[in-house]
C-alpha cells in the first residue's frame, strides 16, 4: 500500500483502538459521524463497484440500481478482498481500482476521514482532493 503519492493532500491517522465501523472512527477521531465517509464495495450485475457514502447514512440499493439501470447487491467479505486488496473495514478508496460512485451529499462536507487501509488507520482528505484523486461519478444513493 503506498500512499506517498498523495502526501502533500492527505494526513494519515493512526489510532490505538480500532475504527472498523463509523461509529468507532467518530469516537476515536474525534470527528462527527457524517465526516466519516464509508467506502463500500458493492456489485451491479457483475461489476464490482466502490460506493462512498458518509458515515450516518445507508446506500439506498433501489437508488443505486436505478441510476446504474442494473441489479446491485452488497459485496461479501471475501469479495472485498479479492476485489479491493483490501480486507473488510479495511477499504482505502485512494488504493482501489475500480469503479468509484460518490455520495452526493458528500459534496456538501470540506473535509472527511476515509479508510487508512488497515484497522487503526484513517486518512483525513479535503473532499475536492478525495474527487480529484478517485474520479467518481457523483450520484443520489441514499
Amino acid at each position: 500500500m503506498n500512499l506517498d503519492k498523495f502526501k502533500d493532500k492527505i494526513e494519515i491517522l493512526e489510532f490505538k483502538n480500532k475504527v472498523l465501523t463509523s461509529e468507532e472512527a467518530s469516537k476515536e477521531s474525534g470527528y462527527p459521524i457524517e465526516k466519516i465517509v464509508k467506502s463500500i464495495l458493492i456489485f451491479a450485475d457483475n461489476e464490482p463497484i466502490l460506493v462512498l457514502v458518509q458515515g450516518n447514512k445507508k446506500i439506498n440499493l433501489e437508488k443505486l440500481s436505478k441510476y446504474l439501470n442494473k441489479n446491485v447487491r452488497l459485496a461479501k467479505a471475501r469479495e472485498v478482498e479479492k476485489y479491493t486488496g483490501f480486507k473488510f473495514g479495511e477499504v482505502c478508496p485512494l488504493l482501489v481500482n475500480t469503479r468509484k460512485i460518490l455520495d452526493k451529499n458528500i459534496l456538501n462536507l470540506d473535509e472527511v476521514l476515509i479508510g487508512g487501509g488497515n484497522l487503526y488507520k484513517l486518512i483525513k482528505i479535503k473532499v475536492k482532493d478525495l474527487i480529484d484523486i478517485i474520479n467518481p461519478e457523483i450520484a443520489d444513493i441514499t
